[in-house]
Order: C-alpha cells, then structure tokens, then sequence
C-alpha cells in the first residue's frame, strides 16, 4: 500500500496537491486534523492535510499504461 499526504500548509496549495495525487490514482482516505484523535497520525506525517492511499500494483498499473503509452 502507498500513501501519501497531502499537507494543509494553504487552502490553496493543498487543493491542488489532493487533486494531483487523485490524477495519480490515491483515493483520499480522511483528513488528519488538530483533534486529539489525529495525534499518532501527525506524529508520522509531521502535519495536517488530506491522507490518501492505493494499492502498489494498481498504480504500477496505471503509470506503466500512462508512461509507456500500453
């Protein structure tokens, strides 16, 4: 499983960082917020923003089809 998160920096910035990877194919997962709930979460990604995961061999899927033209 790959994921990646989408830092909530600015408003702006972070839309287009949550769109970019959703082109790549990750699936937003939640947001990693301010609440106490989200404390572990934070301490691994070093922030807020939008968790986004996919599976490894789906998105080899879609980047060899998208690189290689197949």
């Amino acid at each position: 499983t790959a994921e990646f998160l989408a830092i909530d920096d600015e408003e702006y910035q972070h839309k287009r960082l949550v769109r970019y990877y959703q082109r790549s194919g990750f699936k937003v997962i939640r947001y990693v917020g301010e609440d106490i709930s989200n404390i572990p979460d934070r301490l691994i990604w070093g922030g807020c923003g939008t968790l986004m995961r996919e599976d490894v061999l789906i998105l080899l899927g879609k980047w060899t089809k998208w690189l290689f033209g197949g």
